[in-house]
């Protein structure tokens, strides 16, 4: 693509990187976030804005890409239908706080808020032609990445998780979705320092 509509950006430093790269940490070893160019993917927010009243039968990554995750080509997105969750009105049980709502995230594929990042996690990495995706996680990260990874073509996932510290329902979910399911006998912090390192070994 000709202009760069999403890059890294250290959160200490303000290094940027490449979105095309596939970098963990900054050189100064701090964490990135991603940063994307709206005034470009959008040049016209308004039109765009009255445009989502025809898309409204598309998931809401789908629907919302363009603000979202503009760099992320649309046939590489893998979708489980996250988001769209219910918004209940609750305002009479706590009056003190005015006008007050509640989004049942728990209405999400895996039951989680987790989704509405795996959802971009996975698409990227399915972007970037990755055939093997990690993470550590003590439960909810775990079951997310399990099911985007087991929903995507040509793609496996690998769960690291502490050992005896997650429910059987998250442990499950990693296993039915042909996740390569790993307990260890540490922490999370230990799983992630594993994590880290096999993906710093193989890239």
């Amino acid at each position: 693509m000709a202009i760069p509509l999403s890059i890294f950006k250290c959160i200490e430093c303000n290094e940027e990187y490449d979105i095309q790269q596939i970098r963990y940490r900054c050189n100064c070893n701090d964490l990135l976030e991603v940063i994307h160019d709206l005034n470009t993917a959008i040049p016209q927010p308004d039109k765009w804005k009255h445009s989502l009243d025809d898309r409204l039968d598309e998931t809401a990554f789908h629907r919302y890409q363009d603000i979202l995750f503009p760099s992320l080509q649309e046939e590489k997105i893998i979708s489980l239908k996250e988001g769209d969750t219910p918004l209940y009105n609750v305002s009479h049980a706590f009056p003190a706080f005015g006008s007050l709502k509640l989004k049942h995230e728990g209405m999400n594929p895996t039951l989680s808020f987790k989704d509405r990042g795996m959802v971009a996690g996975v698409s990227w990495a399915n972007h970037l032609g990755c055939e093997i995706v990690i993470c550590a996680s003590t439960g909810d990260t775990s079951a997310a990445m399990a099911n985007y990874a087991g929903a995507a073509p040509n793609m496996r996932g690998i769960v690291l998780l502490p050992f005896g510290k997650i429910s059987s329902e998250q442990l499950s979910q990693s296993i039915v979705s042909g996740a390569l399911t790993i307990g260890i006998e540490t922490d999370f912090d230990g799983c992630m320092k594993l994590v880290q390192e096999l993906t710093e070994k193989h890239n």
